[in-house]
Order: structure tokens, then C-alpha cells, then sequence
């Protein structure tokens, strides 16, 4: 009996291993553990409007079809909560990442993992640039690392693209209303 329980163990670490050695050699062919989003649009406003209407939370439901951010304190070192809406309005998922910047007018950057690092690591940044015919380049950034990146590339990296692009354009559409 003893055997025949080592020899299931065998098996069993030994097709755990396979399917581990498959899933490495699958994040490596779709584009590695490393992701980045990036998607910037130029709005017809100075960085300080932009930045009243970012950092109006309270106002997001208003104009923000992706994101929901609460929080007390709004400085480095301190956790806010972000909601992330689904391209119907339909809340998909909150968490409470830390903020590692909250520069005005120049950007906001939080990060968050899934339980310890390494899993799945994301580290969200809005940036606001003045440009030379005075509108404002706003960047919005999202780069993940981790073990998780090949399942989130195949499954939901195309939505936060469409959501960062209609995000992006109604920050745009709402702060140039608003001039």
C-alpha cells in the first residue's frame, strides 16, 4: 500500500511539474510575466483644470465610466479604494491600493497586489503634462508583473484598454465643458 501511495505521489508532483513547465513556456510565448497599458489623449485645458476634475472624486459617477476612488487621505502612503466598472456601468471589482504619488498637477500613482508579490503586481499611474500650445497631455499608465500576466493578457487586458480609452475621453469631453 505504501508503494502504491509513493508512486501516486510521483504522478502526481511529476504532472504538477509538467503543467507548471507548460504554463511557464506559455507566459513566455504570449509576451512574458510583464505587461504595460498606456493610453494618452491630449485635452484642451491647463494641467489644473484637469486636475480639479480628476481629483473630484466625488463627481467621478458624473463623467467616469471605469473608476470609483474613495479614500480620507488622499497623500503618498495612504490607501484609497478604487472600484473598476465594466464597459456596462457594472461594478467589477474593488480594491484598496496604496498611493505612492499624489503630485498636483502632475500625477497620481497607486500600487496593489494579490496577496503577496510576485502573484499579480499593478501599479496604476495618471500623468498630466503641459504642452508647448498650452493643452495638457493626459497619460493614463498600467503596468503588471507577476505570475498571473499571461491568464490577465488573455482574459481581460483588451477590456482595460477600451475602459482607459473611454475614461481618457470623457475626462477630456467633461474638463473642456467645463473651460
Amino acid at each position: 500500500m505504501k508503494r502504491f501511495f509513493y508512486k501516486i505521489l510521483k504522478f502526481v508532483v511529476i504532472f504538477i511539474l509538467i503543467l507548471v513547465a507548460i504554463y511557464i513556456s506559455f507566459g513566455f510565448i504570449s509576451g512574458g510575466f510583464k505587461a504595460t497599458i498606456t493610453r494618452s489623449v491630449s485635452i484642451d485645458a491647463r494641467p489644473l483644470a484637469v486636475w480639479s476634475v480628476l481629483t473630484d472624486f466625488e463627481k467621478y459617477p458624473d463623467w467616469n465610466p471605469f473608476l470609483r476612488i474613495s479614500g480620507t487621505q488622499y497623500q503618498a502612503g495612504k490607501k484609497i479604494q478604487v472600484t473598476l466598472l465594466d464597459s456596462h456601468g457594472k461594478e467589477s471589482e474593488t480594491f484598496s491600493p496604496k498611493l505612492l504619488t499624489y503630485s498636483r498637477p502632475d500625477a497620481i500613482i497607486w500600487k496593489d497586489s494579490l496577496l503577496f508579490g510576485s502573484i499579480f503586481d499593478r501599479r496604476h499611474q495618471f500623468y498630466l503634462e503641459i504642452q508647448n500650445d498650452g493643452t495638457t497631455l493626459f497619460t493614463q499608465t498600467e503596468g503588471f508583473s507577476g505570475f498571473l500576466v499571461p491568464l490577465a493578457r488573455l482574459t481581460t487586458f483588451k477590456e482595460t484598454e477600451k475602459q482607459f480609452s473611454n475614461m481618457n475621453s470623457a475626462l477630456k469631453a467633461h474638463t473642456e465643458m467645463l473651460q
